[in-house]
């Protein structure tokens, strides 16, 4: 039960937080419901230019969302400027969902996934992801 679990996207995880009674109810066993939520998808193209920032990417989607226009969504982000942003990029983009009112955000397995795991020492999970990354 964490606010931040969307924040997992940018490993290219589909990563849902709870809220603290359904975690509750969960433990005593009883039945927990997910709604099958919408997709929304947000193309990205091109490069950032040196002033802007991953975080100005979910501010941009902010602008043309509102507040509540990915509430009951999973906000994923595609095309090849997602190449162009570092993993700790994704997870910001990811993270800031919540302002959308997003149910999650995520992003594809990408090289820069890789080369964080193996920065952090699970480069043994990296290899587990390229094996199902197509």
């Amino acid at each position: 039960s964490d606010s931040h679990t969307p924040n997992a996207g940018g490993l290219g995880t589909c990563a849902i937080g709870v809220g603290g009674a359904d975690v509750v109810d969960v433990m005593a066993g009883l039945p927990w419901e997910l709604k099958a939520p919408k997709v929304i998808g947000v193309e990205l193209k091109g490069k950032l230019n040196e002033w802007c920032s991953p975080k100005d990417v979910i501010l941009k989607v902010a602008d043309i969302l509102t507040v509540s226009g990915g509430t009951g969504a999973i906000v994923e982000y595609f095309g090849d400027g997602v190449e162009n942003i570092s993993c700790t990029g994704m997870g910001t983009i990811c993270n800031m969902g919540a302002e959308i009112g997003a149910t999650t955000s995520m992003f594809g397995y990408t090289p820069s996934m890789r080369a964080y795991l193996e920065a952090t020492g699970r480069t043994g999970i990296a290899d587990e992801a390229d094996t199902y990354k197509d």
